[in-house]
């Protein structure tokens, strides 16, 4: 085995990062991300730049994201066919009359709403197609699904409670899909075909090869982090206080997300700023939030909400998104950065 160290293992681990990300923006033929992930993630452990422990602390510190990530997304499929997502289309219709800012308005709150209750990957992976369809035309009426509204509304409840008992919310959230598959399964037209139609589109919904992508994207940057990237962005963070550590930190962290990716650039910033105080850790987060708005990649939510175009035949100009986010992003990153410093300076915080 060639064991790589220092510079190489450096250059290495970075010219890794850069290729999985580019190939995850271009996607050329179609390509799933993983395609480019695992092969540089082996490549990684097979040089010595990345160790077994190293990839079993990836596993551990993403295990628990990305199995959420995987039953929050069945989830949201078992959802979209018991009609929720349609109906939220056809109120959202109804109430726009017609009028695109009206309905930009409705978007935007029923996306917030499905965001806060099942995840940003869910809706964007069941919402954006529903905004298409509702863009182009206006849905027949039909009856709200009550058993999904139910379901959803429980497994927020169940949210709360298992936060404050300390328990994983993985737990509701496939409880959930365990009532509303079972629904699927014995419903009364149900057939030895459909049923095996149903649980491959459970599968599909889970999105396999986009929760390996992730891991494998976890273990290649996990090698760039322990040979410089760390070292370079805790040089780069500022270690006083006031206003303009808190917006250096935040836009700090938005460019670290749209390098690695906002899960993975939140693993790294976190215990760097730790030290600095909550409101520190608050301007990571503004930072790692707001700032994959400027890039395809600097959130797992927008590399889905991009298949999802794909698939449903709609056009995503890499130009006109990034036009988009240099226009709301560093307005948005300070506003937010400065609100925080004000409540902090209130609160005594």
């Amino acid at each position: 085995m060639l064991l790589l160290g220092g510079a190489a293992a450096g250059a290495v681990s970075l010219l890794c990062v850069l290729l999985v990300l580019g190939v995850a923006i271009a996607r050329p033929r179609g390509v799933p991300e993983a395609v480019a992930a695992v092969p540089a993630a082996l490549l990684l452990l097979a040089t010595g730049v990345v160790n077994p422990d190293d990839v079993g602390d990836v596993l551990h510190e993403l295990g628990g994201t990305v199995a959420f990530l995987a039953v929050i997304l069945v989830l949201a499929h078992l959802c979209e066919r018991e009609g929720l997502f349609t109906y939220a289309g056809r109120w959202m219709a109804d109430r726009a009359h017609g009028s695109p800012r009206r309905l930009l308005l409705l978007v935007f709150l029923v996306a917030s709403v499905t965001t806060a209750v099942l995840s940003l990957d869910a809706t964007v992976v069941l919402l954006t197609p529903v905004v298409l369809a509702t863009a182009a035309r206006v849905g027949a009426d039909a009856g709200a699904p009550r058993l999904a509204l139910a379901v959803v509304l429980l497994v927020l409840v169940g949210f709360v409670v298992c936060s404050a008992l300390g328990i994983e919310i993985v737990w509701p959230t496939l409880a959930g899909v365990v009532v509303l598959l079972v629904r699927r399964l014995v419903a009364p037209s149900g057939d030895r075909d459909g049923t095996i139609r149903e649980l491959a589109g459970v599968l599909r919904a889970a999105n396999p090869l986009f929760l390996l992508f992730v891991l494998a994207l976890g273990v290649v940057v996990r090698g760039a982090v322990d040979h410089g990237l760390a070292t370079l962005a805790d040089g780069i963070l500022p270690h006083e206080t006031g206003l303009p550590t808190v917006i250096v930190i935040a836009v700090l962290a938005a460019l670290a997300a749209n390098l690695v990716n906002n899960l993975l650039a939140t693993l790294m910033l976190v215990p760097l700023t730790a030290p600095l105080g909550p409101v520190a850790v608050l301007a990571v987060l503004i930072g790692v939030n707001i700032g994959p708005n400027l890039t395809y990649v600097g959130s797992l939510a927008t590399l889905l909400w991009r298949r999802v175009l794909v698939g449903q035949g709609a056009r995503s100009e890499l130009r006109e998104f990034t036009r988009l986010g240099l226009m709301v992003v560093p307005v948005s990153l300070v506003a937010c950065a400065t609100a925080l410093w004000g409540a902090a300076r209130v609160l005594g915080v």
